[in-house]
């Protein structure tokens, strides 16, 4: 690959870099300060993966850093599922006593006030 294209994409994915150093450092992350990245994220992702392709042995690492990835993704999912699970419960919840009440002939109102 030639120089001025491997610079090129180092322009193009710096900002991510910045700011995945940036948030690195902080304690506290947040879903909402992540998901603004995500494009860039995907941008560096299928720069490296093309970089990738271009190496000796290509499929063997592209394949592991896939599944690596794939299982990092996976597990990510059944953290949030497990661990930020009450609204479930409470939409759960909420629905079985709207089916028994309108199985038995009932009809309540569900008010949801909100303090500030």
């Amino acid at each position: 690959m030639k120089k001025y294209k491997i610079t090129r994409w180092l322009i193009y994915i710096s900002p991510f870099h910045l700011w995945f150093w940036f948030f690195s450092i902080l304690r506290h992350k947040e879903e909402r300060f992540i998901f603004v990245v995500y494009p860039v994220l995907c941008l560096s992702s299928a720069i490296t993966l093309d970089l990738l392709k271009k190496m000796k042995f290509k499929n063997l690492i592209i394949i592991l850093l896939l599944f690596i990835f794939g299982m990092f993704g996976i597990s990510r999912t059944i953290s949030v599922v497990e661990n930020y699970s009450a609204p479930q419960a409470t939409y759960s919840l909420i629905y079985n006593q709207l089916k028994n009440e309108t199985k038995q002939g009932k009809y309540f109102l569900l008010l949801i006030i909100f303090k500030k």
